[in-house]
């Protein structure tokens, strides 16, 4: 993507550092309300740069941009998890059988994988939605199928997630990306008003979430909607992430000049694909190094920052093989 937009960079970042903080031996489990659904909301937010109107480039496209990426990922990790741990050939194996399958969520040891196959997945979901010109009539489709997918599913993907490349949770989040989509246009022309309204809805909007988000993290219970039944569960779990996101991209709008995060968040598909990788090595070094990991949130935080540090340069040898891989014309014979 040519044409950037620096806020959305920037929100990546602090998506991203949120992954990595929900990963961590600690209850930090106030990242769960937001980071995913933050992810597939950005997402949607880039798709109004993705002009390609052929379903089969948009597909090869995201093969080489995603798929690819994702699968080498695995595999590195699971190098890595063999010299730094052990592996039988059985285990490898299993290992192998279940990046076969798509990486599904739970199921492989590098947990932020999941997300990659899900946005895949996804992103081939959204190709025929794409076509509804009417951004309204899209998103209430969005809301219909999220509601649908609720009714329907037993149980949730987020409970249990079954089915091969994520398509269950491509299936359940895809309410974010549509959002995303359908929004985005009119969060940018918000953010770049100079009216005394837009300030006053800044202020009251940042205010909330802020609140809202303190609150979270404080671990306080907040009740949108009584807790009546399954329907309430659901609606609140979805305004408590939108509120999220609010917070998320009003943070970053407000961080707009500051460049290191913005290039560490262009970086996010390494920062997410490298994760498992770098924390192998560095607990293996912190562990020869006769050192004890983190457990306080303070420490995990800075630890966290290390990783990202370590994993951004990481990137810096992987980059040319992706690039080629994206720019690899698959019908050239």
């Amino acid at each position: 993507m040519n044409n950037r937009t620096q806020w959305i960079d920037i929100a990546k970042f602090l998506g991203i550092f949120a992954i990595y903080v929900g990963h961590m031996p600690c209850d930090v489990s106030f990242v769960y309300a937001f980071h995913v659904p933050l992810f597939f909301f950005l997402s949607g937010c880039t798709e109004n740069f993705n002009k390609e109107t052929s379903f089969l480039r948009n597909i090869t496209k995201n093969i080489k941009t995603i798929l690819i990426p994702t699968f080498i990922f695995a595999l590195l990790a699971l190098l890595v998890y063999w010299i730094v741990i052990g592996l039988s050939f059985k285990e490898f194996r299993f290992w192998l059988i279940v990046l076969a399958k798509g990486l599904v969520r739970n199921a492989y040891f590098s947990a932020g994988l999941w997300f990659l196959t899900c946005l895949f997945s996804m992103k081939l979901l959204f190709l025929p939605l794409k076509m509804i010109k009417n951004r309204y009539v899209l998103f209430v489709v969005g809301i219909l199928i999220f509601t649908l997918t609720n009714l329907l599913f037993n149980i949730s993907p987020v409970i249990n997630p079954q089915g091969w490349y994520n398509i269950d949770s491509a299936i359940y989040y895809l309410i974010y990306y549509v959002c995303g989509f359908v929004f985005y246009p009119s969060i940018e022309i918000f953010l770049k008003q100079d009216t005394r309204l837009k300030k006053m809805a800044f202020v009251f909007i940042g205010t909330y979430s802020l609140f809202f988000a303190v609150m979270l993290y404080c671990e306080k219970t907040i009740l949108l909607i009584p807790m009546m039944n399954n329907l309430a569960i659901i609606i609140n779990s979805l305004i408590k992430s939108f509120v999220m996101i609010a917070f998320v991209v009003l943070l970053s709008y407000m961080l707009n000049k500051v460049n290191i995060l913005a290039k560490l968040g262009q970086r996010s598909l390494y920062l997410c694909g490298n994760e498992t990788i770098i924390k192998m090595i560095v607990t293996a070094l912190i562990s020869e190094l006769g050192l004890s990991m983190p457990i306080e949130r303070v420490s995990i935080y800075i630890y966290v920052v290390v990783l990202l540090i370590f994993s951004y340069f990481l990137s810096y040898f992987e980059f040319p093989l992706f690039n080629k891989i994206k720019q690899f014309n698959f019908t050239n014979k």
